[in-house]
């Protein structure tokens, strides 16, 4: 049965995926730029921003502006493309806590927190 399922080339990639993705949920607390209760009601319905890299400005986002309009009170986000968001790896942010015992405010990927404020 072992060798017929190292053959099997689909199985053999989820076998190794399965615990990768055990893995990342035990500590989505660190790899999650903010926590389960983090809500901005501002941007509740924008949508994502996709990172973007330039050699001058490394690893950012552009803001985002929201507009409505007057007639139809319709929400509408604009790129603010003059303003960039540094993105950066291991950032202070809000505090959680690992396994209920390890506690931190690490995050991998997040903005820091001076970006944020304004």
């Amino acid at each position: 049965m072992w060798r017929r399922f190292r053959r099997h080339r689909i199985a053999l990639a989820c076998a190794l995926f399965l615990p990768a993705l055990y893995l990342l949920s035990l500590l989505a607390p660190f790899f999650a730029p903010h926590g389960q209760t983090w809500r901005d009601a501002r941007f509740s319905y924008a949508p994502p921003m996709p990172p973007r890299w330039s050699p001058e400005d490394g690893l950012h986002v552009h803001a985002v502006r929201q507009d409505i309009d007057p007639v139809t009170l319709r929400r509408d986000y604009v790129t603010d493309s003059s303003i960039r968001l540094p993105v950066g790896f291991f950032v202070s942010g809000e505090p959680y806590t690992l396994f209920a015992v390890i506690r931190s405010s690490r995050h991998f990927i997040g903005l820091a927190r001076e970006a944020c404020i304004g």
